[in-house]
Protein backbone atom coordinates (compact mmCIF):
# COMPACT_ATOMS: atom_id res chain seq x y z
CA UNK A 1 0.00 0.00 0.00
CA UNK A 2 2.82 2.46 0.86
CA UNK A 3 4.30 4.61 -2.14
CA UNK A 4 8.50 4.47 -0.90
CA UNK A 5 9.11 4.39 -4.67
CA UNK A 6 6.66 7.33 -5.20
CA UNK A 7 9.20 9.13 -1.87
CA UNK A 8 12.47 8.25 -4.09
CA UNK A 9 11.29 9.40 -7.00
CA UNK A 10 8.78 12.58 -5.90
CA UNK A 11 10.58 15.94 -7.18
CA UNK A 12 12.90 17.63 -5.05
CA UNK A 13 11.92 21.17 -6.32
CA UNK A 14 11.13 22.77 -2.89
CA UNK A 15 9.16 26.40 -2.12
CA UNK A 16 9.29 27.66 1.58
CA UNK A 17 5.89 26.55 2.05
CA UNK A 18 6.51 22.57 0.68
CA UNK A 19 9.47 21.70 3.28
CA UNK A 20 7.38 20.38 5.91
CA UNK A 21 4.85 18.44 3.67
CA UNK A 22 7.97 16.57 1.94
CA UNK A 23 9.46 15.68 5.55
CA UNK A 24 6.37 14.57 6.63
CA UNK A 25 6.15 12.46 3.50
CA UNK A 26 9.30 10.96 3.93
CA UNK A 27 8.66 10.52 7.48
CA UNK A 28 5.18 8.47 6.73
CA UNK A 29 2.94 11.48 8.55
CA UNK A 30 0.70 10.90 5.72
CA UNK A 31 -2.19 13.08 7.32
CA UNK A 32 0.07 16.16 8.60
CA UNK A 33 1.25 15.87 5.14
CA UNK A 34 -2.02 16.04 3.74
CA UNK A 35 -3.36 18.51 5.79
CA UNK A 36 0.02 21.17 4.89
CA UNK A 37 -0.60 20.37 1.74
CA UNK A 38 -4.46 21.27 1.70
CA UNK A 39 -3.09 24.39 3.30
CA UNK A 40 -1.05 24.97 0.16
CA UNK A 41 -3.70 24.79 -2.04
CA UNK A 42 -6.11 27.31 -0.22
CA UNK A 43 -3.41 29.60 -0.41
CA UNK A 44 -2.82 29.22 -4.27
CA UNK A 45 1.17 28.34 -3.87
CA UNK A 46 3.46 28.46 -6.49
CA UNK A 47 4.47 24.74 -8.04
CA UNK A 48 0.31 23.47 -7.32
CA UNK A 49 1.12 20.60 -9.67
CA UNK A 50 4.11 19.47 -7.34
CA UNK A 51 1.47 19.99 -3.89
CA UNK A 52 -1.56 17.69 -5.98
CA UNK A 53 0.85 15.55 -6.48
CA UNK A 54 1.97 15.48 -3.60
CA UNK A 55 -1.09 15.50 -1.75
CA UNK A 56 -2.07 12.60 -4.12
CA UNK A 57 0.61 10.51 -2.37
CA UNK A 58 -0.45 11.17 1.16
CA UNK A 59 -4.15 10.05 0.19
CA UNK A 60 -3.48 7.01 -1.23
CA UNK A 61 -1.28 6.10 2.01
CA UNK A 62 -4.35 7.00 3.92
CA UNK A 63 -5.91 4.53 1.45
CA UNK A 64 -7.74 6.76 -0.63
CA UNK A 65 -7.24 5.19 -4.24
CA UNK A 66 -9.92 7.50 -5.95
CA UNK A 67 -9.01 10.90 -4.34
CA UNK A 68 -5.53 10.15 -4.94
CA UNK A 69 -6.24 9.18 -8.64
CA UNK A 70 -8.21 12.90 -8.32
CA UNK A 71 -5.33 14.81 -7.35
CA UNK A 72 -2.45 12.57 -9.96
CA UNK A 73 -5.39 13.99 -12.75
CA UNK A 74 -5.34 17.61 -11.67
CA UNK A 75 -1.45 17.16 -10.76
CA UNK A 76 -1.09 16.54 -14.80
CA UNK A 77 -3.57 18.92 -15.68
CA UNK A 78 -0.93 21.62 -14.21
CA UNK A 79 2.14 20.39 -15.82
CA UNK A 80 3.86 17.64 -13.33
CA UNK A 81 4.44 15.52 -15.92
CA UNK A 82 5.77 12.32 -13.44
CA UNK A 83 2.20 12.25 -12.20
CA UNK A 84 1.01 10.13 -15.50
CA UNK A 85 3.19 7.19 -13.84
CA UNK A 86 0.92 7.26 -11.14
CA UNK A 87 -2.20 7.07 -12.64
CA UNK A 88 -1.73 4.77 -15.21
CA UNK A 89 -0.12 2.24 -12.65
CA UNK A 90 -2.96 3.18 -10.20
CA UNK A 91 -5.88 3.87 -11.64
CA UNK A 92 -5.45 2.16 -15.38
CA UNK A 93 -5.65 5.16 -16.75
Amino acid sequence: RYLHPILHSFPTRRSSDLFPSHDRLQKGDWAKAESIFDQAIRLKSDNLGYIYLGRAIAKFNQGDKDLACSDWERSLLLGESVARKYLTQFSGK
